[in-house]
């Protein structure tokens, strides 16, 4: 499951932000990225990044509570 951000899509160069929930052994994990959604493989050659990668936890709920967390905390510290 996933879903997508884009900053400004009249820019040429937008900044497409993914987030990305995933599933692994009964457990979820979310994650964070820039350019394309999270899979096994990211190029930044092909301008994808991960930004935030979770830990595995139990629920879903939780996963996505620990990912807003950490994206409020990235963009926090980025915004000075």
């Amino acid at each position: 499951m996933w879903g997508q951000f884009v900053l400004d899509p009249e820019e040429f160069i937008a900044s497409r932000f993914f987030i990305t929930l995933y599933i692994y052994q009964e457990r979820w994990h979310g994650s964070l990225t820039i350019g394309q959604y999270a899979y096994l493989r990211s190029s930044t050659e092909e301008g994808d990044s991960y930004l935030i990668n979770t830990e595995l936890r139990d629920s879903l709920e939780t996963a996505i509570a620990v990912l807003k967390m950490e994206i409020v905390k990235l963009f926090t510290a980025l915004s000075g």
